[in-house]
C-alpha cells in the first residue's frame, strides 16, 4: 500500500463526512471512515467498500460525530497504519492486522465481514471501546463460521487520554 493513496483516501472521508450537530455530545470528538480498496478479491468491480464508507460514516454522523478522532480503517493489511495513527487523544479501529486481510469483499457482497459488524454492532454498545470489542469478536466468528484459514484479527487502539474522555452514546 502506499501512504499517498491512504493519505487521499482518508482526506476524502474527511471531506465526505458532515459535521456533528452543535447539540450533540460529542461535539467535540471526531470521526472518520474509510473504506480502502476498489475490486473484490476477485479483481472485478465491487461496492462493498463505498458502501462501508458511506453507511459507517452516516451511523457515527448519527450518534453525533464529526471528522477527526475516531478513526474506521477498512481494508486488507489495515493493521499497517495503526502507528502512524495512534495519539493520545485518538482512536482506532482497523479490519486486519497489518500482515492480514480482511474477507467478504466478493462483487456479491454489500459488506465485508469487518463492515457488516461495525454496521451491526455501532447501536448496540454504548461507547467506542465496547464498541470496537464487539466487532473484533464479531469479526472473529463469522470468520471461525466460514472457516477462514488466518484470520483477518482486527486491530484496536484507545489512546490514554481518549479512554475516559468520550462520553456513552447510548
Amino acid at each position: 500500500m502506499r501512504w499517498g493513496m491512504f493519505w487521499g483516501v482518508l482526506f476524502a472521508a474527511l471531506a465526505a463526512v458532515t459535521p456533528a450537530p452543535a447539540a450533540s455530545a460529542f461535539s467535540d470528538w471526531a470521526a472518520i471512515v474509510v473504506a480502502g480498496d476498489w475490486h473484490a478479491h476477485d479483481g472485478g468491480p465491487s461496492e462493498v467498500f463505498d458502501n462501508a464508507r458511506r453507511d459507517l460514516a452516516g451511523e457515527l454522523v448519527g450518534i453525533g460525530f464529526s471528522p477527526g478522532d475516531i478513526i474506521v480503517v477498512s481494508a486488507c493489511f489495515s493493521g499497517v497504519f495503526l502507528p502512524a495513527l495512534e495519539a493520545p487523544n485518538r482512536i482506532v479501529l482497523t479490519a486486519a492486522a497489518p500482515d492480514r486481510t480482511s474477507f467478504g469483499c466478493g462483487a456479491a457482497d454489500k459488506y465485508t465481514f469487518f463492515d457488516t459488524c461495525a454496521l451491526q454492532w455501532l447501536t448496540k454498545a454504548g461507547d467506542f471501546a465496547d464498541f470496537g470489542k464487539d466487532v473484533i469478536a464479531c469479526v472473529e466468528s463469522r470468520e471461525k463460521k466460514e472457516k477462514v484459514d488466518q484470520p483477518s484479527n482486527p486491530q484496536l487502539f484507545i489512546g490514554a487520554n481518549a479512554a475516559g474522555a468520550m462520553p456513552r452514546w447510548k
